[in-house]
C-alpha cells in the first residue's frame, strides 16, 4: 500500500508535467525520455504553485478540497491539450542509428556496469537513509513537516512557525512543498520517503543531459558526459539528500538546453521553454537569482552588439520574471530579503584557496574540472568560432564568478572557509558545464 501511494504521487507529477510538455512542445508531442525527464520538473512546478496559492495567497487549511482542486486544475490541463491546435510541425526525423567500435561497445558495457551498481546504492540509501543534514532538519524538510501537521501556514509574526517557520523564512518555497504534497498522499509524515523526490530529479537531470546533447553529438560522446555527471560523487549524494541544489541544477541545465537550441534553430518554442525552466528556479533557491543576472550580462551584451535581437531579451525577461512572480510579489509583501547574513562588504581573498580546493582536490567532483579545462583546450578553435558557444561559455565563467564574488566580498565567505555551502552552491551549474562541454564536441557549431 505504501508503494501505490508512491506511485500515485509520481502519477500526479508526471501527468500534469506531461500535458504542459505537450502543449509546450507541440513539435515533439511524442512520450520520449526526453519529455519525461522535462515533465517531472514540471509537473513538480505545477504542483508546488497550486499549494502555495492553496496555502499562501488564499490562507486555506489542508482538506480533502486540496486533492479535489489539483486533480481538477489537472483536468483542465487535459482539456486544454485536446482542444488546442498544433499550430507547429511535428517533428518526424528518424532517429539516427548508432553504431559503436568494439572498444566502444566494451567500454559502454563497462559503464553501464558500473552505473547498475550507482544505482543499486542510490537506491539503498534513499530506502533507509533519511535526511539528516542541517539544511534539510532546519528548513526544506522542517518546513513541509511543520506544514502537515500544523496543516495551514501560520501567519502570525508573534508565534513560532510563522510563514512556516524553521531557520531562513526568505527560502523559496517549491522542495518544502512538493514534500509536503508526497506526505499529504501517503497520509503520514515519512522522512524516508522525501529521498524519492530528489532520486527523480537525479535521474532526470541525467537523462535531460544526455538526450540534450545527444541532439548536436553523437551517441558515444552524450553517453560518456552523462556518465561523467553520473558519477560525481556530490551530485550522486545528493541524488537521496532532501537538499533544493540539485533541483535547482536540473532547472538550470533545462533552461540552457533550450536556449542553446533556440540559439542554434531559432524556434521561439525553445525560447519560451528556456525562460519558463529559468522562471521556475527562482521557486527552488535564491541563488538562482545570481546565476540569472550573469545570464541576463551576456545576453545584454549579444544584443548590444546586434547578435541577438533585443525583442528576444525582453520576451525572455518577461516570460520569466512572470513565472516567479506570485513568489517575488510575496516575498516583497512580508519584506523577505535575499540575503541571510548580515549587511556590508568585507573583502576576503582567502576563500580563493578554499574555491580551488573545492573544485580541484575535492572528491566531490572527481576529475570533472580538469577533463573541462582541457576540453576547453582542444575545442578552443571550435568554441572561438561559433557565437552560440562563445555565449555558453561566457555564461559559465561569468556564472562561476558571480558565485565567487558572493562569497569574495560579504560575510558569506564563511560558508567557504568551513566547506559548508561552496561545494553545493557549485553544483547548480554542474550540468550547465557538462552542456557547455559537450556542445564544445559538436561539428556543426561554426555559427548559428
Amino acid at each position: 500500500m505504501w508503494w501505490f501511494k508512491i506511485i500515485i504521487y509520481f502519477v500526479s507529477i508526471l501527468t500534469p508535467g506531461l500535458l504542459l510538455v505537450r502543449l509546450l512542445r507541440r513539435d515533439q508531442p511524442r512520450l520520449t525520455v526526453f519529455n519525461v525527464c522535462l515533465a517531472y520538473g514540471l509537473g513538480s512546478s505545477f504542483i508546488a504553485l497550486i499549494l502555495f496559492f492553496y496555502f499562501f495567497i488564499f490562507r486555506l487549511s489542508y482538506s480533502s478540497l486540496l486533492f479535489w482542486l489539483t486533480w481538477l486544475l489537472t483536468g483542465c490541463l487535459t482539456a486544454l491539450v485536446m482542444i488546442s491546435k498544433n499550430t507547429g510541425q511535428v517533428n518526424n526525423t528518424q532517429i539516427k542509428k548508432t553504431r559503436l567500435t568494439r572498444i566502444q561497445l566494451a567500454a559502454a558495457i563497462i559503464i553501464l556496469v558500473f552505473s547498475a551498481v550507482n544505482l543499486s546504492f542510490l537506491f539503498s540509501h534513499a530506502a533507509v537513509r533519511p535526511a539528516a543534514l542541517y539544511d534539510s532538519l532546519a528548513m526544506w524538510s522542517f518546513k513541509a513537516k511543520v506544514l502537515f501537521y500544523e496543516q495551514k501556514i501560520n501567519f502570525d509574526p508573534a508565534q513560532e512557525f510563522y510563514l512556516g517557520g524553521g531557520g531562513h523564512l526568505n527560502y523559496p518555497w517549491q522542495i518544502p512543498l512538493v514534500q509536503y504534497w508526497l506526505h499529504a498522499n501517503l497520509g503520514v509524515y515519512d522522512d524516508l520517503a522525501a529521498n524519492w523526490i530528489f532520486v527523480g530529479y537525479f535521474l532526470s537531470l541525467i537523462g535531460l543531459v544526455f538526450f540534450g546533447l545527444k541532439r548536436y553529438i553523437s551517441f558515444w560522446r552524450a553517453f560518456v558526459l552523462a556518465f561523467f555527471l553520473f558519477s560525481m560523487p556530490l551530485v550522486f549524494y545528493h541524488g537521496f539528500n532532501a537538499y533544493a541544489d540539485l533541483p535547482l541544477a536540473f532547472y538550470l541545465t533545462g533552461a540552457l538546453t533550450f536556449f542553446y537550441a533556440w540559439l542554434k534553430d531559432n524556434k521561439r518554442e525553445d525560447l519560451i521553454l528556456a525562460a519558463i525552466f529559468w522562471g521556475l528556479s527562482f521557486w527552488v533557491k535564491d541563488g538562482a537569482w545570481i546565476i540569472y543576472l550573469a545570464f541576463l550580462l551576456v545576453f545584454f551584451v549579444y544584443c548590444l552588439k546586434r547578435r541577438l535581437p533585443g525583442s528576444s531579451l525582453f520576451k525572455f525577461i518577461l516570460i520569466s520574471l512572470a513565472i516567479a512572480s506570485p513568489w517575488l510579489l510575496f516575498r516583497v509583501f512580508y519584506h523577505l530579503s535575499l540575503s541571510n547574513v548580515s549587511s556590508g562588504l568585507v573583502f576576503k581573498p582567502e576563500i580563493l584557496i578554499s574555491v580551488l580546493e573545492a573544485m580541484f582536490v575535492s572528491y566531490s567532483w572527481n576529475l570533472w574540472w580538469f577533463f573541462l579545462l582541457i576540453a576547453i583546450f582542444f575545442n578552443f578553435k571550435r568554441i572561438a568560432g561559433s557565437s552560440a558557444l562563445i555565449f555558453i561559455w561566457s555564461f559559465l565563467g561569468l556564472g562561476l564568478l558571480s558565485l565567487i564574488l558572493v562569497y569574495l566580498l560579504t560575510m558569506n565567505y564563511q560558508y567557504v572557509l568551513d566547506q559548508t555551502a561552496l561545494s553545493r552552491t557549485l553544483l547548480s551549474l554542474i550540468g550547465v558545464s557538462v552542456l557547455a562541454v559537450g556542445f564544445s564536441f559538436n561539428e556543426s557549431s561554426s555559427d548559428y
